[in-house]
């Protein structure tokens, strides 16, 4: 079952002079396995929607499903929250452990687990992130560059097994290295335990290369959701509401403020075969 998000509202600082509407009526689902993208501008809501999600915060309108779980009841929220896995900006501050392997051995410590299923989780959900379990385990987390650090961070979630790995700007302050490093980690997790993954992104080029659909939030709304090809497509609507677009995108748009005529374009690969071929017989 997928995470259904029903007619969700969310007013902080309720019924003071201060309220204000972080999220409006949001009708939102998150199916078994895929890879959805949550964009949106600076306070449109992105990071309040996956708390939602993960049962940290609680609608003032609506409901949030998790397999069928009503996240505002106490104890289905205790089962609901099993199942997804959150990663917060700047997940190295989740770090606190004396090593990088009781760090990750905390959260199945917490499930009850015994002690030789929390070494086999601890030691799968390193080899899973690429943090050799024989260097890795005794080190101290703060030891770790910090790509490094991410990667502990995702294996502590791993270890849990979520069915929902929901990612709040986890290349944040990363460079280009560190980067496709983490999202080579999630692709790999995807594949290897088969979990959906809801990443926030800022990064348009990130989004259009992993993800399998978009939604697009704009001042605490649904504005749109589709494929990248769907989203990506409606250029002028994404630049009107603060966003950027993919290298790609603002490519095909230079071209065709040359004359070319350019289909919409998001992906790398696409935009080299349409050069290859002539380019619409103009380059």
């Amino acid at each position: 079952m997928p995470i259904q998000i029903r007619g969700v509202s969310h007013h902080y600082m309720q019924g003071s002079a201060l309220q204000h509407a972080a999220l409006s009526n949001i009708d939102l689902t998150v199916c078994d396995g895929e890879f959805l993208g949550l964009i949106g501008h600076t306070g449109s809501g992105k990071t309040t929607l996956v708390q939602h999600m993960g049962g940290i915060l609680q609608p003032t309108a609506g409901a949030i499903l998790v397999d069928g779980l009503n996240m505002a009841d106490k104890k289905q929220r205790v089962l609901g929250r099993r199942k997804v896995g959150m990663v917060f900006q700047y997940p190295e501050y989740q770090l606190f452990e004396e090593t990088v392997a009781r760090d990750i051995a905390y959260g199945p410590h917490n499930m009850g687990l015994s002690d030789a299923e929390i070494e086999a989780r601890v030691q799968e959900a390193m080899q899973l992130v690429g943090l050799p379990y024989a260097r890795f385990a005794e080190k101290s987390p703060f030891e770790l560059s910090g790509g490094e650090k991410r990667r502990a961070a995702l294996a502590g979630i791993i270890a849990m097994r979520p069915k929902y790995l929901v990612l709040d700007e986890p290349m944040a302050g990363l460079d280009p290295v560190g980067r496709q490093a983490i999202l080579t980690t999630i692709d790999s997790l995807r594949q290897e335990i088969g979990c959906a993954v809801v990443m926030v992104s800022h990064s348009m080029e990130d989004i259009a290369r992993c993800c399998d659909r978009i939604a697009v939030l704009n001042g605490g709304e649904l504005l749109r959701v589709g494929t990248p090809a769907e989203v990506f497509g409606q250029e002028d609507e994404l630049l009107s509401i603060g966003l950027d677009l993919p290298e790609m995108c603002r490519l095909a748009r230079a071209l065709r403020a040359r004359g070319v005529e350019v289909p919409s374009i998001y992906d790398v690969n696409e935009m080299a075969q349409f050069l290859l071929s002539g380019g619409g017989g103009h380059v």
